[in-house]
């Protein structure tokens, strides 16, 4: 919910920050000479470390057999069983050899 809200955010601002050029654009240099910018700047920050973090998870985890995700990993399930190819719900931030002397 996070990340669509971010992204949304950043969609709509650039939106209306562009309206605003288009229809006034005294009010637009206004706007800009006040900081209207930083929050553009924030959000794309924000997405550009969430697109990274996530690009460098799929890289570290495509090694790793069996390993899920970053998305299914934030949703709980951290391994996929290649004996039976269904998922293993455990603490993604566990090694299936802790999960299992856990049981």
């Amino acid at each position: 919910p996070a990340v669509a809200l971010s992204r949304r955010l950043l969609l709509l601002s650039v939106v209306v920050t562009a309206i605003l050029a288009r229809i006034r654009w005294e009010w637009f240099l206004l706007a800009w000479e006040a900081g209207v910018y930083a929050l553009l700047l924030l959000l794309g920050a924000m997405e550009a470390g969430r697109t990274l973090r996530e690009k460098l998870d799929r890289s570290q985890h495509q090694s790793k057999p069996g390993w899920a995700s970053s998305r299914a990993r934030a949703a709980g399930l951290a391994y996929i069983s290649s004996e039976h190819n269904a998922a293993q719900e455990m603490d993604p931030h566990l090694t299936i050899e802790a999960a299992i002397s856990q049981q």
